[in-house]
């Protein structure tokens, strides 16, 4: 679960380095000639990260909703209605906050109790 958590973070990673790299192949510090630089001539491998990053994100939001539904230990008070908004405002940030906080330790909680 945590390189589904991570991969949108890679892919917007991916997108900003390529929009970086885009936006200075097209329009260069010293444009010499009197040509119009084509714009939309990389949009395809520019746009192909983003994409992936929105589909990952959204199989991310989607995973982590249903989990925070189901999780038996977000019982107290109003826990799961926190979790729930979180995931929902804090975007791919909230998810892995979730991840380490309610995913991960309770794995290592039961790896503890497993072996104690």
């Amino acid at each position: 679960m945590l390189v589904l958590t991570v991969l949108p973070f890679v892919f917007f990673g991916l997108y900003f380095f390529q929009f970086y790299t885009t936006f200075f192949k097209v329009f260069p510090p010293q444009l010499t000639s009197n040509e119009v630089p084509e714009l939309f001539k990389d949009m395809g491998r520019l746009m192909l990260p983003f994409f992936l990053g929105f589909i990952s994100q959204m199989a991310v939001y989607i995973l982590y909703l249903l989990h925070a539904i189901k999780n038996p230990r977000l019982t107290e008070g109003n826990d799961r209605l926190v979790w729930i908004l979180v995931l929902i405002f804090a975007g791919p940030i909230g998810s892995f906050i979730y991840w380490r906080l309610q995913v991960w330790l309770e794995k290592e909680k039961r790896f503890q109790e497993e072996y104690d």
